[in-house]
């Protein structure tokens, strides 16, 4: 079969596309969701008439790509990760024949997005760490695509200040995706999508203002929220949606200048955001205590000593000149292995003591173990056995612990990478007794937690594979 663009079928699909995006733009995901459907079931068929041509190949990524934002927008981010997986694999298929890169980066943070919906934060937490890499090179080869590691860097910023990240990386990544977005404004401007950028500009100011603020930084809070409102105003006019945007920014800068001292501002804010709505009211969330890993050392060091701790500040003292926005930014990832091995120890010690402490230690040693092991490290690659086994052990306990702790979600996706960890180790278990028990037991706990969350077939096949190891 040769590519035809006029094969009814191939526009069809086109049609289809068009249609899911002007449903998803009128908020009906559910009509999104169908259109995205049948195109990817049209285009399977393409393929299989054709599996060489490279076009419906690229045809069904893009789809699917689509088809992910549906899920999500339906409420069913586990659907929308597995589209992307296979997303992924298309893209990669096309390697030999067009520029992946940028694309795989786009697939990496729609999936940290599902994942973090779903509530598979670390998960979520690393996808967004591997997209801003991608795009910091990418951006280093071709200054184009600057708007587009802004516009990653403020989902990375969301996707960190989620619940799985470190606030104080949240805060820079949207600070500099803010800097960013400005220095481009004239190019982005130019641009006929330029109302995207300008939401993921609001957004990442927003939650600049919002960070800031909670730290008690209320310069920066309200600059950041001056932002937003100047970038909602100009986005009004598209609809009742942008309006209520407005509005929002609009209460929020008024905390933000009512908290600094700026009375007479905030009034004028509060005021301009009731002529459009009597009920509003300065109403933002302050919920940034949230522990930072240069606060968890601290709090390390006072309940276990600071000798403990002396070598990983480090982690949170970047080289001058280096923007640390991402986890595994923290050190030379050849590093990263030890100050796991470390925060994995402090976290395990402090999980039942001061369990906020011990989560953000926990959290931060596991980003480093996966930096790590995908950068592959000679550690990692060639000499897996005991950076894989501190892992192992720091997961299961982890997990273990938010599973008694009512998390289960988070207990689920760091059972999920435990079990690969087990899978990497078990050319070791063989010959070790301890690690073959180990491994048994991190397959043993991802079943249980699989089969609890209703995915019985996978749960009983890693049950399975732990009774065979005992």
């Amino acid at each position: 079969m040769t590519f035809d663009p006029n094969d009814p079928r191939v526009l069809r699909g086109g049609l289809l596309t068009q249609r899911a995006q002007v449903h998803a733009a009128e908020g009906r995901a559910d009509l999104a969701l169908e259109a995205h459907e049948e195109s990817a079931v049209l285009v399977r068929a393409l393929i299989a008439e054709d599996p060489g041509e490279p076009r419906f190949r690229q045809q069904l990524a893009a789809t699917l790509y689509g088809l992910a934002s549906s899920y999500s927008a339906v409420g069913r981010p586990g659907d929308a990760v597995t589209a992307l997986n296979e997303c992924e694999e298309a893209y990669r298929g096309l390697s030999g024949s067009l520029d992946v890169a940028p694309l795989l980066a786009d697939v990496q943070a729609r999936r940290g997005l599902a994942q973090m919906q779903r509530g598979f934060v670390a998960s979520a937490v690393l996808e967004l760490d591997e997209a801003v890499s991608a795009y910091v090179i990418l951006t280093e080869r071709d200054d184009t695509h600057k708007a587009d590691l802004a516009r990653v860097l403020s989902l990375n910023a969301q996707v960190l200040s989620g619940g799985g990240g470190d606030p104080d990386l949240a805060v820079r990544s949207a600070d500099m995706a803010v800097r960013h977005f400005l220095q481009l404004a004239d190019r982005i401007n130019a641009r006929p999508d330029a109302p995207v950028y300008a939401r993921y500009l609001r957004g990442a100011a927003r939650l600049a203002a919002e960070i800031h603020g909670g730290q008690g930084d209320l310069e920066m809070a309200t600059q950041a929220a001056d932002i937003a409102v100047t970038v909602a105003r100009s986005l009004a006019p598209a609809g009742l949606h942008e309006i209520r945007e407005l509005i929002d920014a609009l209460a929020r800068s008024a905390a933000h200048l009512r908290a600094a001292g700026r009375i007479g501002e905030a009034d004028a804010a509060l005021a301009e955001a009731r002529l459009t709505d009597p009920d509003a009211d300065e109403a933002y969330d302050a919920d940034w205590t949230r522990l930072t890993l240069a606060a968890a050392l601290e709090a390390a060091g006072n309940a276990l000593g600071r000798e403990r701790v002396e070598s990983l500040s480090v982690l949170v003292t970047p080289p001058e000149g280096t923007a640390l926005v991402i986890p595994t930014g923290r050190c030379p990832m050849q590093l990263a292995p030890a100050y796991a091995e470390q925060l994995a120890a402090l976290a395990v010690a402090l999980l039942d003591a001061d369990p906020e402490t011990g989560i953000r230690l926990a959290m931060e040693a596991h980003y480093l173990f996966a930096g790590a092991s995908s950068a592959q490290t000679v550690q990692m690659r060639y000499q897996f056995a005991h950076p894989g086994t501190q892992w192992a052990r720091l997961l299961l306990t982890f997990s273990r612990w938010l599973e008694a702790a009512g998390a289960s979600p988070l207990a689920l996706d760091l059972a999920g990478w435990l079990s690969g960890v087990a899978q990497r180790l078990m050319p070791f278990a063989l010959l070790d007794a301890d690690l073959r028990a180990l491994v048994a037991d991190s397959f043993e706990h991802h079943g249980n937690l699989l089969m609890a969350s209703g995915d019985a077939e996978a749960g009983l096949a890693a049950i399975n594979a732990a009774v065979r190891l005992r």
